[in-house]
């Protein structure tokens, strides 16, 4: 993962595996942005299964989107959006592998700049 020190507006951050269609979501959904030529202070980037090794992606940016497959929050198939830290992301373990709950949890003792809106 590289360090972000130039200030950037958003980050667009994919999470999961591309390999696994299930854990997919991320990946691709950046792979769809690409292709769209995007402007602006917007920077893409493949968090893959990064855990806390994504701290980086939250210092000198004002908003951070991560995009992530997820279970547990509808009955079915769909979207649900959060504001980042939420009650309904929280950690079910304290580790490396906690995924995004522990990561919102740890990040604004860590990161060494303001945290940016995250959603």
């Amino acid at each position: 993962m590289r360090h972000c020190s130039v200030h950037t507006a958003c980050r667009i951050i994919g999470i999961g595996n591309s390999l696994v269609y299930s854990d997919s979501a991320g990946p691709e959904t950046l792979r769809m942005l690409d292709s769209m030529n995007i402007d602006g202070d917007i920077e893409l980037i493949d968090g893959g299964l990064g855990g806390l090794n994504l701290l980086p992606v939250l210092e000198h940016v004002d908003r951070v989107i991560f995009i992530d497959s997820v279970d547990g929050f509808l009955d079915g198939p769909g979207i649900t959006v959060f504001c980042l830290p939420s009650e309904k992301v929280k950690p079910g373990e304290y580790d490396h592998n906690a995924g995004l709950g522990y990561l919102m949890s740890v990040a604004p003792i860590i990161i060494d700049t303001p945290m940016p809106e995250c959603w």
